[in-house]
């Protein structure tokens, strides 16, 4: 069964005086707390790589009508967040699954969590840079939909355009022609694992896949990724 996951990148490094083994038994002492609001669970460690889950209490306010004294009454009401996410240590990216909001709750709640301090550096954010690097010594893949920001058409109309790609050398032709305004890209992976991809702006990719083949396409991802930072 093919499942759709989307996973948001950054880099981090660490204070060298901290080990792996240090942050997994600290997300492992530290199961979800009442007091504090939040908490850790399914840790694990493989290959250098630390996945967990971040569980955390937000409050949220809600209007009640009080029939009785004909008035509103605001109820607060904790709703919780569940977050998974993982630490590569080799390669030094964080990436958490989900929405681009749960990134920056696992970073707060990182900052939350040690005494020394995790610092972050975004990756290339570039849809067409990061297509390229995946891409490398990939034979068969095709160009299915390209989302442009400044798409002008006969230097009369101009606007946000979204094109689905039937032939590929139009494909290749519109990245070329609007490289720097090109916010998204759709492609599709014909290799020994077949997948989808969908690399957006925000340091977002989307993999479609069969379930049991998500983690080694990921990995295989990691590893053609731009290791170049610069500072957020």
């Amino acid at each position: 069964m093919k499942k759709r996951i989307n996973i948001i990148f950054s880099h981090f490094d660490y204070p060298k005086t901290l080990s792996v083994n240090d942050v997994v038994n600290v997300f492992k002492t530290l199961p979800y707390n009442e007091d504090i609001g939040f908490g850790y669970t399914d840790v694990e460690i493989n290959s250098g790589i630390v996945y967990a889950t971040l569980i955390k209490r937000n409050i949220t306010t809600l209007l009640e009508y009080d029939l009785k004294n004909k008035d509103f009454i605001k109820k607060e009401i904790p709703v919780f967040d569940e977050i998974s996410f993982g630490m590569d240590f080799e390669k030094l990216f964080l990436y958490t699954y989900g929405l681009t909001s749960n990134h920056n709750k696992i970073k707060s709640a990182l900052r939350n969590t040690f005494e020394v301090p995790f610092t972050y550096t975004s990756v290339d954010t570039s849809p067409i840079n990061i297509m390229n690097k995946i891409i490398t010594n990939v034979l068969n893949y095709k160009i299915e939909e390209i989302v442009i920001q400044r798409f002008t058409y006969n230097d009369g109309a101009t606007g946000k355009y979204t094109a689905k790609i039937t032939k590929q050398s139009i494909g290749e032709k519109l990245l070329n022609e609007y490289l720097s305004d090109i916010v998204k890209v759709s492609i599709s992976i014909f290799e020994q694992d077949e997948f989808q991809l969908v690399i957006s702006t925000n340091a977002s990719i989307s993999i479609k896949c069969n379930e049991n083949d998500f983690y080694s396409i990921l990995e295989n991802i990691k590893n053609k990724m731009d290791q170049g930072v610069h500072t957020c």
